[in-house]
């Protein structure tokens, strides 16, 4: 039999300003817009997009339900930097994870690295 559910289809994640967010996301991340509509706005990461929406009662969340996975976590972290992105240091224990901070300060999200950074 298959399986009922082949993948997770998007991901959502509240911003307070959606255009600031479309914005840095693209600019700092690559996610290039696959979609906008009203209060949301879905960008390109990988097979599951990010879907970004402006909520009307925004109340910001400390962290996120999932973790971005990047091949190079050094590399990623160095390019944040150069960005200007406010990032916490490489964490090591069952896989690298890297900190920051998102647009307007209102988000935390995660980069996770299979392996231990040497």
């Amino acid at each position: 039999m298959d399986r009922l559910f082949k993948r997770i289809d998007t991901v959502f994640l509240p911003v307070k300003d959606l255009g600031r967010a479309i914005e840095w996301y693209a600019a700092t991340l690559g996610f290039g817009l696959r979609w906008r509509s009203g209060n949301y706005a879905a960008l390109n990461v990988s097979e599951t997009p990010l879907t970004l929406y402006e909520p009307d009662d925004f109340r910001p969340v400390e962290n996120v339900g999932f973790n971005f996975y990047v091949t190079d976590i050094e590399a990623a972290h160095r390019t944040l930097k150069d960005e200007g992105c406010e990032t916490g240091d490489i964490q090591q224990g069952g896989g690298a994870v890297l900190r920051l901070q998102g647009p307007g300060r209102q988000r935390t999200v995660g980069m996770l690295v299979p392996g231990v950074v040497t």
